[in-house]
């Protein structure tokens, strides 16, 4: 049966591991034959939203 939904995975917070976290469920879900779109917003040191 295929996916009718999508599935949107936000990463946040200080530290490590959200790149790693989000990089292995996008390679994960594309070795499953799912299509994936990755965004990354970057910011620069110093610079609080």
């Amino acid at each position: 049966m295929p996916f009718t939904r999508g599935l949107v995975e936000v990463s946040t917070g200080n530290g490590k591991g959200k790149t790693s976290t989000a990089s292995g469920i996008v390679l994960r879900a594309a070795s499953h034959g799912l299509k994936v779109f990755v965004v990354y917003f970057m910011t620069r040191p110093g610079v609080d939203y």
